[in-house]
């Protein structure tokens, strides 16, 4: 039986291919791919079986035939591929503000006066807020801006240096 390193060689992202699709920084680049290095160490070392779990975890279109592992190409490599790569939000940018302020993707705002934070109305999956009151004057509102905050229209900061996460998943969530 081939080894599982070289079934699996060619469908497996090197690492540049990695950090172009997903922005990973090297670290964790070099981790994910020990994993899989770790993975393969692991097959190998087990018996046939123990190969075609791997085979069939990594791909799930793959079949064991005649103690051959055939991986069945019928669609594009990239949708066997595990993980499904996505490209990650943009980095997070910070903005001070001592006006009313409209969130656009992942953001970490200081506000420096009683305003309000209207988050992205057309905000992506996954997308990340972070409010951070910095004034001693009023309230900061955090508008949900035709959206939900926790089943809320809106949030209220009152005390100096309260600071809250937001997350979009269909609706704006508190971590």
């Amino acid at each position: 039986m081939a080894s599982t390193a070289n079934l699996l060689e060619q469908p497996i992202l090197n690492a540049s291919e990695i950090r172009e699709l997903t922005g990973w920084p090297d670290i964790m680049i070099e981790d994910y791919l020990n994993i899989i290095g770790d993975l393969l160490v692991l097959a190998n070392s087990g018996d046939s079986n123990a190969q075609s779990v791997l085979i069939s975890l990594i791909f799930p279109a793959a079949s064991v035939v005649d103690d051959e592992a055939l991986i069945a190409w019928t669609t594009a490599l990239e949708e066997h591929l595990s993980p499904k790569f996505i490209n990650p939000q943009s980095q997070t940018e910070y903005f001070s503000t001592a006006i009313n302020f409209t969130t656009t993707g992942n953001e970490f705002v200081e506000v420096t006066s009683n305003v309000t934070v209207f988050l992205n109305a057309e905000p992506n999956e996954g997308e990340k807020v972070i409010v951070k009151r910095n004034t001693g004057a009023g309230s900061v509102t955090i508008d949900a801006n035709g959206s939900t905050i926790d089943g809320a229209a809106t949030l209220v900061q009152t005390t100096n240096f309260d600071s809250t996460t937001l997350i979009y998943f269909g609706q704006w969530f508190t971590a």
